[in-house]
């Protein structure tokens, strides 16, 4: 089930309604289809589960089905980004958001590297050779399968470890995703003690 961030006080209705940068996503990337079941999170706590509605130009309707208070968890989830140029660090909010992050910390920094696509992550992989990838799949150009497969098999960047942190819940999801070579594949929401024990686990 895909997972979007609305303001708290944009939940206040039975019927909801994606930001323009959501709604484009949703449209041209998820490809959504009405009569999907999405969720939509307020920042605080809340839960909602709903429908895709009316679809067109001025955004994506969503009819909430169900509304539920998910505890938090006992620990939180800090995310101490470097600010990077231009419109970069939206994107990074959104999938922070994704994966639980409760706090986000700008840090100035002299260089930040982001990559928000699968061709992008393939070029910076041999260049920066980092320690881990978190890969995610539903990506413009190539998607993270694609680009996991191409990094794996790459013998300048074949040992470097990758999770795929991914909405796709499917079995055969999965199994795809380790066929492509990454070491571990986990669904979001994710499980942050999880997440921080695999990271550990490979690092």
């Amino acid at each position: 089930m895909h997972r979007f961030y609305l303001p708290p006080e944009q939940c206040q209705s039975a019927n909801l309604v994606l930001s323009e940068s959501d709604a484009h996503h949703g449209l041209h990337v998820l490809r959504l289809r009405p009569d999907e079941r999405v969720a939509v999170l307020d920042g605080e706590g809340h839960e909602f589960h709903c429908k895709v509605g009316v679809m067109d130009r001025d955004g994506v309707s969503l009819a909430v089905l169900q509304k539920n208070y998910v505890p938090p968890l006992p620990h939180h989830l800090t995310l101490v980004q470097a600010i990077p140029r231009g419109k970069t660090m939206d994107s990074i909010v959104q999938k922070a958001t994704e994966l639980g992050v409760q706090r986000i910390v700008p840090l100035l920094s002299e260089r930040i590297t982001v990559h928000l696509d699968g061709e992008d992550a393939i070029h910076k992989s041999k260049m920066l050779k980092p320690d881990l990838i978190l890969m995610d799949v539903v990506m413009p150009g190539l998607n993270g399968f694609q680009a996991t497969r191409a990094i794996s098999r790459d013998p300048e960047t074949r040992t470097i470890p990758i999770i795929m942190c991914t909405s796709k819940s499917q079995e055969t999801d999965k199994i795809w995703g380790l066929r492509q070579g990454a070491r571990d594949y986990i669904v979001k929401p994710v499980d942050r003690e999880e997440l921080i024990a695999k990271i550990n686990s490979m690092t």
